[in-house]
């Protein structure tokens, strides 16, 4: 393999258009190295550009996103933007820096499929430990663990019974997904929940939800999907979309993948195209703009993806899904993170994915993590 051809590889992944496996592939590569040596052999190249063309993602091990790191092999060097800072990792010359985590005595697990499912008279089913099949019936409706591990609702016939309602709700450090009564997908992240009809026999399909939910809701142009949360109403037809309206971030932030999707809070009304977002305030004001929909799935797709974001907002996403807490000594600068990492990763792995940038550092005692400049 000549080195422009591995170089114009790498071009793509700097030009963002490289594939899923081929950016995973150079992050690995980078990564590996950074892990064991120096960043100075010949063969090094000649190693990562077999991959790329060959494509051997399944030996590399590695099947989610890692923290992005900008490559620019004609210059010999890679970069990691912080902010308006650049700092240079020259790709044959120089060892690369290996941060070191304070404390750290055991690790800390990333999330995985964990829910509690209450039912309408009050029962509660762990689908933790549930067992595959059918988990109950109510009414004319069947729900159903899959060998996956997500759950969904049949209707063996039409009821025109009166609405009786489950509630679906992760703990931190979790995740789970849902096909509910008329084939709507719902993906729950972590801390967040969902409150639902076990089937919906009226006029409009209304569900209530806290956190963070993705939905591909199944086209019914006799029945609109309505989502409701603080107050706001999110009304579709079918379509594909992100709810984020965890308490704490500055707005509650719905994302369109397609469709089109209508907005209400108090008296005002917004419409969405595919491609944005509407950022709803506590003060009633709603702001239509260009969305990262990379950003908006990243965690549904298993990865965190920052894009310009601060410690500070990187730190409450992290915190949810691996459930600790989280402890600021000092004051924190401005500066602000583009990458991707992998949300499968112990947290040792993400924290020094973090620190390679040298402009923070951690500290982890037990499930408390300080961070510090």
């Amino acid at each position: 393999m000549k080195k422009h051809e591995a170089a114009s590889l790498i071009e793509k992944y700097l030009a963002n258009t490289a594939t899923p496996n081929e950016r995973t592939l150079v992050d690995n590569w980078y990564m590996s190295l950074a892990d064991s040596k120096s960043l100075t052999d010949e063969e090094d190249f000649e190693y990562l550009a077999q991959e790329l063309w060959a494509g051997t993602l399944e030996r590399t091990g590695i099947t989610h996103y890692k923290r992005r790191f900008r490559f620019w092999p004609q210059l010999a060097a890679a970069c990691l933007l912080l902010g308006a800072f650049v700092f240079y990792y020259t790709l044959f010359d120089n060892p690369v820096m290996q941060p070191t985590l304070s404390g750290l005595t055991h690790e800390i697990a990333p999330g995985s499929s964990k829910a509690l499912l209450m039912l309408a008279d009050g029962r509660k089913i762990s689908l933790t430990d549930s067992i595959n099949g059918i988990l109950a019936s109510q009414l004319n409706t069947q729900v159903e663990k899959s060998k996956k591990g997500s759950i969904s609702y049949k209707n063996s016939q039409a009821s025109k019974a009166p609405l009786v309602y489950n509630i679906l709700s992760t703990p931190r450090a979790a995740k789970f997904e849902i096909v509910l009564a008329d084939g709507t997908k719902a993906t729950l992240d972590a801390a967040s929940s969902i409150r639902y009809p076990v089937s919906f026999n009226t006029n409009e399909r209304k569900v209530e939800i806290t956190g963070q939910v993705y939905f591909e809701v199944a086209h019914n142009k006799r029945k609109p999907f309505i989502v409701v949360t603080k107050g706001q109403y999110i009304e579709v037809l079918g379509t594909h979309f992100n709810v984020n309206s965890y308490d704490g971030e500055p707005a509650l932030r719905t994302t369109l993948f397609e469709g089109s999707v209508k907005i209400t809070l108090g008296k005002k009304s917004v419409f969405l195209k595919p491609g944005q977002e509407a950022l709803a305030k506590q003060s009633g004001e709603i702001n239509i703009e260009n969305a990262d929909t990379e950003e908006a799935a990243a965690w549904k797709n298993g990865y965190f993806r920052f894009n310009n974001e601060n410690i500070v907002t990187i730190m409450r996403s992290i915190s949810r899904w691996y459930d600790i807490d989280v402890i600021y000594q000092g004051e924190m600068s401005g500066e602000e993170y583009n990458g991707t990492i992998s949300r499968y990763k112990n947290i040792s792995q993400v924290l020094k994915m973090l620190e390679y940038s040298n402009s923070v550092h951690f500290k982890v005692e037990g499930r408390r993590v300080t961070v510090s400049k």
